[in-house]
């Protein structure tokens, strides 16, 4: 990607800043195949590639690229829309990302169609500013919602254990394993686990 800045006394425009990938450096894009870009009113880039959502600071040039570990539930991004609230849409392979664009604060939601296999388009997205809409087109159609009816569940929900594995083998309720009972009665509902130092090998599922 290319900026440029138009120079004041020859009105000719000039090449002010390049980015693209550089392997090992952090502080370039991740890919340089970008599939969508947007700018907020603070002035900062927001760019869309399959390998991460970037944002390079309007003065210092810097790039921030955020993942999966960064909160973003994917990192393959397909669009980017930015609507009147400050808020950046992100479409990627499991569902819809929303970023406010001051605090940088992330969350994450599905879209069942996206679940069911279908997937977004890459660039394929339109915001209506005057009836405040966003538009996602996708393989089998489009979605679209405004940003106001988007309501976040302030109750998060609470960890569950579902499922304890031994060596790699679930253990059920009244299960014997190495001869004795480890779990009698559901996962969720038992408050003490004992082990032998033969059962150093374990997992724990769990939802929430």
């Amino acid at each position: 990607i290319v900026r440029l800045t138009e120079n004041a006394s020859s009105k000719e425009w000039e090449v002010s800043s390049y980015y693209h990938f550089e392997n090992g450096n952090s502080n370039s894009l991740p890919d340089d195949r970008i599939y969508s870009i947007q700018e907020d009113a603070s002035g900062y880039i927001w760019i869309g590639t399959p390998n991460g959502l970037c944002r390079i600071h309007p003065t210092s040039k810097s790039v921030t690229t955020y993942n999966q570990e960064d909160g973003i539930s994917d990192s393959g991004i397909a669009c980017l829309l930015l609507d009147k609230h400050q808020q950046l849409w992100v479409s990627h392979k499991k569902g819809i990302s929303r970023i406010d664009t001051r605090s940088l604060s992330i969350e994450n939601y599905t879209i069942p169609v996206i679940d069911e296999g279908a997937h977004f388009l890459i660039g394929s997205g339109y915001y209506n500013e005057v009836k405040d809409f966003l538009y996602f087109g996708y393989t089998e159609g489009y979605i679209h919602f405004s940003p106001l009816d988007i309501q976040d569940n302030s109750i998060r929900p609470l960890p569950r254990l579902v499922n304890l594995r031994i060596d790699n083998q679930s253990v059920g309720v009244n299960q014997l394993i190495n001869n004795r009972i480890i779990l009698n009665k559901p996962l969720h509902a038992t408050s003490e686990i004992s082990l032998t130092y033969k059962e150093r090998s374990i997992s724990i599922e769990f939802t929430g």
